[in-house]
């Protein structure tokens, strides 16, 4: 999920910064990356395809041999979530000939040899020959086949201005485009006029580098339009909190919806292609800004001795205690920060006051959880973390010998933390549940001067959608944002002392200072916030008791994120988890 980086700094990179799927880190693309054991580089020798026209897509010998070389190119995509999986084929469901540009809109069905299909969008155009060289030395992962007789190359079509001019024109006048079984419908919010301005005026587009599960193409100043790959019947949860937040609730602090593209087959759900809104002027994202500011306190405190009078904040905050962090000098130790946090959780709380305030059958109506649902969620809990300690088990040997400690003592936990989450079976509360965010860390907000905009709400992209829309506790996005400023002061220590390596020990109580203090302060101002709303338990043992769950699972998640994607980086989370367990009551 992209994080809508600042532009200025996706033009200067030769492969444009992005973020890892969970989001924390940053890393910079290279040109011969490595995922599921398939070279995401380009072939050497692309395949050549007997093409006339996008017409001979609908018979004869043409659309073979295009399904043929799609695995090859999908592989290669950052958007394509199956490199970890074996592709059987590619099929072409559905397809549209965009009039007067040489560009075909295609539905396609990748199906594995094990494990359910998946469905992708994916437009293509044919570029001359004398113009591909250029635009594959700009893009060198949008080129799929050539056509023979020097029939020009074809491309991902997202690389195209004329196609990406011509979207923004379906959704601006609500156009229906045919395919040969579906429908593209376009559908513009009611920013739309405000922000295209005269249509007789073009804006310059310009497609991002960054990839994730989505395409990004910036018009001129004004609007971005994202482009979901992976198709999914049902409402997009991007787009549809997007457009809720904007339309409907005028909250400020989300982006202001644009418009839409809907594929509607013939029978079926609608499936969201694409959404537009407007392009935020920023200083950043909140995970690259936290990472400058710590690096800037590291460098500060690494000449600082630690005050004997601090250590009795280096214990996690519970809610009791909230206010010990507030009043204590360390706040002025973190100083920018802690008020950031402060603003940051703020527009969380509105978030989810908004969120809560959906009409019936709006599909952000709140729902209660029950005492049996806090059982069925309990169980929930224990099963995800019994699938990510068999997965941490069956890796605990390629781990270098200090992470092997860490992993033993994690699952020595195991039974403790399962333990943890059956607790929740005794609270007899009834639980306010409602739409989240759901994948809620620093790099999904913006910095925007002293504030932020929260943005990307498609929720975990590896859970079912349907998944991501059910109503859950809000709880959850704060223990994604209290364990996003825990991987923020790890990943800034690690990198100063990588660089500063003697002042490793003197810097470890700083580090745990400012997680703390900024964990405080965006607890104790979120709790303020959602006082007068029923969004979570009033007591202190039972808010208390469905945090700690959450950051739990979510630390969880993290483990087995790590595992999968970044092996190297499995020590944070395991940290973080055994943080968690010897400072949880009990």
């Amino acid at each position: 999920m992209l994080g809508y980086v600042e532009f200025a700094k996706i033009r200067k990179a030769p492969y444009a910064l992005t973020l890892a799927p969970y989001g924390h880190f940053w890393f910079e693309l290279q040109a011969t990356a490595q995922t599921g054991g398939i070279s995401e580089e380009p072939a050497s020798e692309e395949p050549a395809l007997d093409f006339s026209s996008w017409s001979d897509l609908m018979g004869g010998p043409v659309r073979p041999q295009l399904e043929h070389v799609l695995p090859q190119f999908l592989v290669r995509q950052r958007w394509f979530g199956g490199k970890a999986r074996h592709i059987d084929h590619v099929a072409i469901r559905d397809l549209a000939v965009v009039p007067d540009l040489d560009v075909a809109l295609l539905i396609i069905d990748v199906r594995y040899f094990e494990g359910p299909d998946e469905a992708y969008f994916l437009p293509l155009i044919r570029l001359p020959v004398e113009l591909a060289p250029a635009c594959l030395e700009r893009y060198p992962q949008a080129g799929v086949a050539k056509c023979r007789g020097g029939r020009g190359e074809i491309v991902d079509a997202t690389v195209d201005e004329g196609l990406c001019q011509w979207l923004l024109q379906v959704v601006g006048q609500g156009l229906r485009v045919p395919f040969v079984t579906g429908t593209l419908i376009g559908t513009a919010g009611q920013s739309f006029a405000a922000l295209r301005g005269d249509e007789s005026e073009p804006l310059v587009t310009e497609r991002s580098s960054a990839e994730q599960s989505n395409t990004s193409v910036r018009f001129g100043e004004k609007i971005i339009m994202k482009v979901f790959r992976r198709l999914e019947p049902g409402p997009n949860p991007d787009c549809e909190v997007t457009q809720y937040m904007s339309d409907e609730r005028r909250n400020a602090h989300v982006p202001t919806f644009v418009g839409s593209l809907r594929y509607a087959p013939r029978e079926g759900e609608d499936t969201t292609l694409g959404m537009f809104q407007n392009l935020v002027d920023n200083q950043g994202d909140g995970w690259s800004w936290t990472l400058e500011e710590l690096g800037r306190y590291y460098e500060h405190q690494a000449t600082q001795p630690f005050a004997q009078g601090l250590r009795a904040l280096l214990r996690r905050p519970v809610l009791s205690s909230l206010g010990d962090f507030l009043s204590s000098e360390a706040m002025d130790v973190v100083g920018l920060y802690a008020k950031a946090a402060g603003t940051l959780a703020r527009r969380t709380a509105e978030l989810h006051i908004d969120l809560a305030a959906g009409a019936p059958g709006s599909g952000f109506a709140p729902g209660a959880m029950s005492r049996s649902d806090l059982g069925a969620l309990s169980q929930q809990l224990r099963e995800h973390a019994g699938q990510v300690f068999d997965a941490l088990k069956m890796n605990i040997a390629r781990f270098p010998d200090e992470v092997v400690e860490h992993a033993a003592l994690v699952l020595g936990r195991r039974r403790e933390i399962a333990d943890r989450f059956r607790g929740m079976e005794d609270l007899d509360i009834s639980l306010k549940v409602t739409r989240i965010h759901g994948d809620y860390h620093l790099g999904q907000v913006l910095r925007v001067m002293d504030d932020f905009v929260i943005l990307d709400f498609e929720g975990e992209p590896a859970r079912p959608l349907a998944e991501r829309r059910t109503p859950k506790s809000p709880l959850r996005d704060v223990a994604g944002m209290l364990r996003s400023f825990s991987y923020a002061a790890q990943v800034g220590y690690q990198s100063f002392v990588a660089r500063h390596p003697r002042d490793a020990a003197p810097l470890e109580p700083w580090a745990k200072l400012w997680e703390n203090c900024v964990s405080a302060a965006f607890l104790a101002t979120y709790r303020e916030a959602v006082a007068s709303t029923d969004l979570i338990p009033s007591g202190n043992a039972e808010l208390g008791l469905l945090l700690d769950a959450f950051l739990l699972d979510k630390a969880l998640y993290e483990l087995n994120y790590e595992l999968n994607h970044r092996p190297a980086w499995t020590r944070i989370p395991l940290l973080g988890i055994l943080a968690l367990c010897r400072e949880l009551p009990g």
